[in-house]
């Protein structure tokens, strides 16, 4: 009985032992799993961060990890190109070593790294951001865009900052925003003068400088003057230094505008208080002005300005920024080229037009005195009839019947009723009478024929001298009066071609305009239309005058004839510089005329429906009434 109880007892115990082996060997061998998980885990964790490091160490941007007291906990090798800082210099330091800057802060108020995700200036978000920093280690400035964001970690807040270098991408930006502006500014300005201000504000603003001035040079003096400049600080420092360039004057070679003229190219200062070659040093100085630069306007390859630049910082030479520079230099040199052109082109122009205006009052001149001439005929033969009739009248002897008389006076009644000679001279004396009254007819026809002839002559001597007036004078005018007046000048030529005038005006109120001008293009229409009619074959030859409203706003003069008429492909050249059909004319009159057509705001306009149907000239006019000036 006790043994089979041990024998129980023992198998028992074998059983925990061997369920405890099991167990153990169980445990081992997850004990074991596990371990080999760990240390996969542990090489995965090893490799991961070698791979995240490896990124961060590969990245180009900067990136800086702090907690929330702002001390630095990560920081990458970028680091050091971006803030002049390796890792180890940022690790364990306080944010407060670098600082940012608001890129329109002028007054250069730092902002601390862990300050700006805060700061009431900026957005808490992820956002881009874009600041300049000026680095301490070597005071270099420049452009950075800064990404924040936030991880907790184990209860832990940590801010993630990624900043890239953006100063290449910001210089290529404010380049290509700077030659555009300025090529607009070239493009759209009437004058150099115009367009100084502009050039100078625009490169100031976008390359945060101080000041600028413009200097050309003064072909008499040789030197440079200075004409323009933009500064964006209104400080008396700065102001007493600008009023110092205004009345300084620079030879080639001398201070910084002397020497980009002399070079042709551009020149960079970077602190004008250690150049021995700028004069203005004391008042630039005084001014807060540190670095300047200058660079060469150029007119085929020939300086004829330069433009000038300070600012208070001081600044490394930035040979990028000099090219761009010098490429605005050339813009601005092909600038004053084209507007040298252009005022070359109106001056030939200016003489064109005062040719052609003289050769068309010569015209008109030649016209008037033709007409003059012959009506001064008309007036000789006159004078001529009125003398002879004078000189050989029979009233002569009548001083023979006064001595008769006188000599037979006491005996008067006797000797005319008894003696021979005396009976006759009743008779005689009623037959002179008829005699005088008949040449007494004949010689006051001939005197209000003269007078009619030298009132013509006054006419058309009034009339030049109303066409040869002044030019460019608004003033009031009836436009059917200045058609009469233009045939009043031509009288003589249609009174002898025989033609007729066949006039249809309609009622137009009278415009303000230059009625010099207008007298000009009609006397010209009309010489033209009798010209044409002169050459027609038409045996009634006609001219047709008519005004009428085009539109409220437009009135139109209409001189038609029924003359040689106009061939289609002449009608689009006849107002040209030049063109003309008449053996002996010029081509200066319709062309002036249609210039001055458009000088008053009007137009010209040719009709033909071919040779031997004649031609239709029509003046259109703006319609600007007495009782509304023109501005």
């Amino acid at each position: 009985m006790e043994k089979s109880a041990l024998i129980n007892k023992l198998e028992r115990e074998q059983r925990a032992r061997d369920e405890a082996e099991q167990l153990l060997e169980k445990k081992s061998l997850e004990l074991y799993k596990t371990n080999e998980a760990l240390k996969k885990l542990a090489t995965d964790l090893t490799e991961r961060e070698a791979k995240i490091r490896a990124i961060l160490e590969a990245t180009a941007d900067s990136i800086i990890v702090f907690d929330d007291t702002g001390v630095i906990e990560i920081s990458n090798p970028s680091s050091k190109k971006v803030f002049g800082f390796a890792p180890e210099e940022l690790i364990g330091k306080n944010t407060g070593i670098l600082n940012f800057y608001l890129e329109n802060d002028r007054d250069r108020k730092g902002i601390a790294l862990n300050q700006i995700n805060t700061s009431n200036n900026l957005d808490n978000s992820n956002s881009l951001q874009e600041f300049y920093i000026k680095r301490k280690t070597d005071g270099k400035q420049i452009y950075v865009e800064l990404s924040i964001s936030k991880t907790n970690v184990v209860n832990k807040v940590y801010t993630i900052c990624v900043i890239r270098d953006i100063t290449d991408r910001k210089f290529i930006e404010r380049h290509i925003a700077t030659q555009h502006r300025i090529s607009r500014t070239l493009v759209e300005a009437e004058t150099m003068e115009e367009a100084n201000l502009d050039i100078l504000k625009i490169i100031c603003s976008n390359l945060n400088l101080e000041l600028g001035n413009i200097w050309i040079i003064d072909p008499i003096s040789e030197s440079l003057r200075c004409t323009a400049y933009f500064h964006t600080r209104e400080t008396e420092p700065l102001q007493a230094f600008v009023e110092v360039c205004k009345k300084m004057t620079f030879k080639k070679g001398i201070g910084l505008p002397g020497r980009a003229w002399e070079s042709k190219e551009p020149c960079w200062i970077l602190d004008i208080n250690l150049d021995n070659n700028f004069p203005r040093a004391a008042f630039a100085s005084k001014a807060g002005i540190h670095t300047a630069f200058a660079f060469p306007i150029l007119y085929h390859n020939e300086v004829i300005g330069v433009l000038e630049f300070f600012t208070r910082e001081t600044r490394q030479e930035d040979n990028r920024l000099l090219n761009m520079l010098k490429d605005i230099g050339q813009h601005v040199g092909f600038f004053i080229e084209r507007k040298q052109n252009q005022q070359k082109i109106i001056s030939l122009n200016d003489q064109l037009v005062t040719a052609a205006r003289q050769a068309g009052m010569a015209e008109v001149a030649t016209s008037v005195l033709h007409n003059i001439g012959n009506v001064l005929n008309s007036v000789n033969v006159s004078a001529s009839v009125i003398c002879e009739k004078v000189s050989h009248s029979e009233m002569s002897t009548l001083s023979e019947v006064t001595n008769l008389l006188k000599a037979h006076q006491p005996e008067l009644g006797k000797f005319i009723t008894e003696d021979s000679q005396g009976k006759h001279l009743v008779p005689y004396l009623n037959s002179l009478s008829d005699y005088w009254n008949n040449e007494q007819k004949k010689i006051l026809a001939e005197t209000e024929l003269l007078i009619n002839n030298i009132q013509h002559i006054k006419n058309i001597v009034k009339m030049q001298q109303s066409l040869s007036g002044s030019l460019g004078m608004i003033e009031s005018i009836k436009v059917t009066e200045l058609i009469e007046n233009a045939i009043t000048i031509n009288a003589d030529l249609i009174e002898h071609s025989h033609i007729l005038i066949q006039r249809y005006y309609e009622p137009v109120p009278p415009i303000m305009t230059d009625k010099v001008k207008v007298l000009q293009i009609l006397v010209n229409l009309l010489r033209n239309a009798l010209d044409a009619l002169t050459l027609g074959k038409s045996e009634s030859k006609s001219l047709t005058l008519k005004t009428f409203l085009m539109n409220p706003k437009t009135i139109a003069i209409q001189i038609s004839d029924n003359g040689i008429g106009i061939e289609s492909p002449n009608l689009i050249k006849i107002f040209s510089y030049g063109f003309t059909t008449k053996e002996d004319g010029h081509g200066f009159g319709l062309h002036i005329s249609a210039l001055a057509a458009q000088e008053m705001g009007g137009k010209l306009k040719a009709e033909s429906e071919g040779l031997g149907k004649g031609a239709s000239f029509t003046l259109y006019l703006p319609c600007i009434s007495v009782d509304r000036p023109k501005k």
